[in-house]
């Protein structure tokens, strides 16, 4: 699936419509999510029209949809929403009611204005102003994902009685006249308040404390089908776009599973989240401690900083050397400039794992085992943990965790770089392109950088070997992507750290090498790290997941030099081997053994297959 300039570029070029069409289509997230999967979904898999593309009715297709967005984006079908207590306040400017609530609740607050609230100049202050076609939330902090933790944007915690359960905000709804009739609804003390909107006031506010509030906009029934209207013509224009750049015609109707496997794990999520109302309303709340609700914290910064044309602070990132993951945070922040609070870039990068996956599988068996095993990934969850399900994927992207976007990302390497193992002449031009991906990975992610070098060892030495000199200056430049961390990390911090200074950390280093030495010479261990030790061990013997003694089993079985000079299953033990030593020493979280577990089983199921026609 190495994939052609002009489907790349196409691709890109209806992406960027969708995401003008996603950002201005007024209608609720549910159904946005749905429609962004399934166009998004379509984009990928219709073939192009080459003919059509510079044809005079392809442009004003694309020109109708453009004024469409432009008239209702002057139609004044949104409302605003403006939070205070994210800065700041100046009770000079609030009302009445607003000061008494702070001077009842937040008698500290109020008094010591400048001693309760961050007060850097340095840093970039917080948007507080939404423009919204619906509202429905269940808690403040999808407003604005995890502000209430952002550096200098809130109050400052040192005093004990205020944090996320009793946190002061005034939300401020300014609606035009279309919203007329319609209702203003939040629960206070348990009980349902109501504010019916009309036309003798300018604005309403809403005062509470805490997180976990429920406020929701019951709107009028001209409203609602104005943006049914407009949402028709909206969807109408741009699948008219579409239709002169793309065939409809679907191939594979096997992948037609793919948007539907989406859409039905999103609905789970939906439906077993306690936190959240409605169907993905924006990111899921992140509780503090969380590596996800971090990278919101960074992600606010790094765009508040962009915005504010302060792009030192923005390619800072948050640190002058980085600790936790270093792309993770540039990847939300972009997510947010683009999209807002919302996980479409999530989505956009998700969506192609299943394509990848099933073209990784159909270099080494049947279709009808391809499909079996597909039917688990998308369906059937049995190896979950093991990380072969599309769930365990969306699960994490959910908590915003830097696994699924970058196991994606590097899956997608490792099968171009298996690609080039079974026909090196063909695929040549193919390896600046994959090493920029297995950099990137590590950078999203750098315990993948351990398995990244192995692999790329053996395209380099036959780049130099056959004096491939093009594409081994393309090769290094793609490649020297993975020291941008490096150099981050020298220029802010004035520090030599490749990746993040966790690496070595006890955080990360569970077990040393020696406390190995200690346990094969002196048997002794401390108790913690016997623990460990343990729970690492678990994840390979469980009397409730007997597939992984097979997997193990298969692997130590069929260590030979035949198979290992077999030029599409090489890849497959470099990159077993290399992930499997250094789960020995750092967390033994399942998700760190995914890209483990999905190779092995491959590696597993394909030496089967062999050693079974060989009997036969």
């Amino acid at each position: 699936m190495p994939l052609a300039t002009n489907k790349v570029i196409t691709y890109l070029f209806s992406s960027i419509l969708l995401t003008l069409f996603i950002n201005v289509v007024p209608a609720i997230q549910p159904i946005k999510y749905i429609l962004f999967i399934i166009l998004n979904f379509l984009l990928i898999i219709l073939p192009i029209k080459y003919k059509n593309i510079l044809k005079i009715k392809t442009f004003l297709s694309i020109l109708i949809f453009i004024f469409i967005i432009l008239v209702i984006n002057y139609i004044p079908i949104k409302f605003s929403l403006n939070v205070d207590s994210f800065n700041k306040i100046d009770f000079t400017e609030i009302s009445e009611e607003a000061k008494f609530f702070y001077e009842e609740n937040f008698k500290f607050c109020y008094e010591n204005n400048n001693d309760c609230f961050g007060n850097s100049n340095n840093l970039p202050q917080a948007k507080n102003i939404f423009f919204r076609n619906y509202l429905k939330i269940s808690n403040i902090n999808e407003l604005r994902s995890n502000i209430f933790h952002s550096p200098n944007d809130a109050i400052i915690h040192q005093n004990e009685y205020i944090n996320k359960y009793n946190y002061p905000f005034i939300l401020t709804f300014e609606f035009p006249n279309l919203y007329k009739n319609s209702k203003l609804c939040y629960f206070q003390n348990s009980l349902e308040n109501c504010k019916i909107i009309d036309d003798t006031k300018i604005s309403y506010e809403v005062l509470g404390k805490g997180e976990k509030n429920i406020i929701f906009l019951d709107q009028n029934i001209e409203l609602i089908s104005i943006k049914i209207i407009l949402s028709f013509f909206l969807i109408s224009s741009f699948i008219y776009v579409l239709k002169n750049i793309y065939l409809f015609e679907i191939k594979h109707k096997f992948d037609l599973l793919y948007p539907l496997s989406i859409i039905l794990i999103l609905i789970i999520f939906s439906l077993t989240n306690k936190e959240n109302i409605n169907f993905l309303n924006s990111y899921f709340f992140q509780y503090p401690g969380g590596d996800g609700h971090l990278y919101l914290i960074l992600a606010n910064l790094i765009q508040e900083s962009f915005l504010n044309f302060n792009y030192y602070e923005a390619f800072r990132g948050g640190n002058d050397v980085f600790y936790y993951m270093p792309g993770m945070r540039y990847f939300v922040a972009f997510e947010k400039l683009i999209y807002g609070n919302a996980y479409y870039l999530h989505l956009i990068i998700l969506s192609f794992l299943p394509f990848i996956v099933k073209n990784l599988l159909s270099i080494y068996f049947s279709k009808k085992i391809v499909i079996t095993l597909m039917l688990s990934f998308l369906f059937l969850p049995l190896m979950h943990h093991m990380g072969f399900s599309y769930f365990q994927f969306f699960r994490y992207f959910t908590k915003v965790f830097a696994e699924p976007i970058a196991y994606t990302i590097f899956l997608y390497a490792f099968y171009r770089l298996v690609l080039w193992f079974t026909n090196k002449d063909k695929f040549y031009d193919t390896l600046p392109i994959t090493c920029l991906l297995f950099s990137t990975s590590c950078i999203l992610r750098p315990n993948l950088s351990s398995s990244s070098f192995f692999l790329l060892l053996i395209p380099l030495f036959y780049l130099v070997r056959f004096n491939k000199y093009k594409y081994l200056f393309f090769y290094f430049l793609t490649g020297s992507i993975i020291f941008l961390p490096l150099f981050h990390n020298l220029y802010f911090g004035n520090k030599f750290v490749i990746f993040t200074d966790a690496v070595f950390s006890d955080a990360n280093i569970k077990i040393t090498i020696y406390d190995y030495l200690s346990i094969l010479m002196f048997h002794e261990i401390s108790i913690y790290k016997k623990d460990m030790l343990y729970e690492m061990l678990g994840n390979f013997i469980n009397p409730f997941e007997i597939h992984k003694y097979f997997i193990l089993g298969m692997i130590i079985i069929s260590i030979n030099i035949n198979n290992l000079k077999n030029s599409y299953l090489l890849p497959l033990y470099i990159l077993i081997f290399s992930q499997l030593y250094l789960f020995f020493f750092l967390n033994p979280g399942p998700r760190y053994l995914w890209i483990f577990w999905i190779s092995a089983l491959i590696l597993a199921l394909k030496v089967f297959m062999i050693y079974r026609e060989k009997k036969r």
